[in-house]
């Protein structure tokens, strides 16, 4: 594993995503950390900052879990994510 950190957006294009009923795109913070990995990299934030960051790029908290949580997105604002860090 690679000490450097990567930008969050990178890590939300690259990672495992699903939906919810109301048609937004979801990604889980366990799924996101696994994407780091894979990059080879990790999340440089703490739990208020990566909040804040999901934010910054256009997401919102979904869901609350034992061990993670989920953020959804719209559709558009995925596809500006991935098209921006293709």
């Amino acid at each position: 594993m690679n000490n450097t950190p990567i930008p969050l957006g990178k890590i939300v294009a690259k990672a495992a995503k699903g939906k919810t009923r109301c048609g937004l795109v979801t990604v889980s913070t366990a799924d996101l950390r696994l994407a780091a990995d894979a990059i080879g990299g990790y999340i440089d934030a703490n739990c208020l900052q990566f909040g804040k960051a999901i934010r910054a790029l256009g997401g919102r908290r979904v869901a609350n879990g034992h061990h993670t949580a989920r953020y959804g997105f719209d559709t558009a604002t995925i596809a500006r994510i991935e098209a921006e860090y293709q």
